[in-house]
């Protein structure tokens, strides 16, 4: 038996810009030395994202200054590294495969 807890997930049909958040928040899970990512790290990963609808639409709706608010709001809510015995080892991560005409390009999208 583990002394830790692991959980793995599969998702079939993602858009390629939601296993980019997803991988991003994994990530920043990393830099802040934990083995698991979490609802924070993906909201502020999809807040955080220039070029996301949500952002768009506030600037068009005269919310830019509220939008940043709840920005920093998401980024403060991402916990730094946490342990205990049954904390995941880690790292984090997303693996992905994408097949079709447009793998190449969606593959491009995702990693970057």
């Amino acid at each position: 038996m583990s002394t830790s807890n692991e959980t793995q997930a599969s998702i079939t049909g993602a858009a390629p810009a939601l296993i980019r958040a997803l991988r991003r928040a994994a990530e920043i899970a990393e830099a802040n030395d934990r083995g698991w990512f979490g609802i924070e790290d993906v909201l502020a990963v999809l807040l955080d994202d220039d070029r996301s609808l949500l952002g768009a639409h506030a600037a068009r709706q005269g919310l830019t200054e509220q939008f940043e608010e709840i920005r920093r709001l998401a980024r403060s809510l991402v916990p730094g590294a946490v342990g205990g015995p049954s904390t995941p080892a880690g790292p984090a991560g997303v693996d992905f495969t994408i097949s079709g005409p447009d793998a190449a390009e969606l593959e491009a999208f995702v990693r970057a």
